[in-house]
């Protein structure tokens, strides 16, 4: 299991982040149509770690998620992307868990670098919030 898809079924599974998007969480790519708000992974770098005796069983990984909202969303939408995006953070910053039955992968550690804002002011007048996180993993 890859770190990104640890990250999206630890988002998919936690209480609060479903309660405002369902079952949106998606990754890489997010479906066309969408209903929103939804939340996006990707994974921005995985760099490889070695030290004097080999490859460094534990992972760095940058994994960006992205929350979008509109005005169809409900409200203000830059309200709304909030929203889910502080039960975004909440489900990872700090956090530490397994995935998988048996586990697949085991997260160490997840930790917000960055938060930024953006607004397309296209038709659409979406609101997308992305926060960048430093994941720890190693597979199991």
């Amino acid at each position: 299991m890859t770190v990104e898809s640890a990250v999206r079924a630890q988002l998919a599974a936690d209480p609060a982040v479903a309660a405002l998007v369902g079952g949106r969480v998606y990754q890489l790519k997010l479906p066309q149509g969408v209903t929103l708000p939804a939340v996006r992974v990707q994974l921005i770098d995985e760099p490889a770690a070695y030290h004097l005796r080999g490859a460094d069983k534990l992972h760095e990984a940058r994994v960006q998620t992205d929350v979008y909202a509109t005005e169809t969303s409900g409200g203000d939408p830059y309200a709304t992307a909030e929203v889910v995006a502080d039960a975004v953070d909440e489900a990872l910053s700090g956090r530490k868990f397994a995935i998988g039955t048996p586990p697949a992968r085991r997260i160490a550690g997840a930790f917000r670098i960055s938060r930024r804002t953006l607004y397309e002011s296209d038709v659409l007048r979406e609101v997308r919030i992305l926060q960048d996180y430093d994941v720890f993993s190693e597979p199991i």
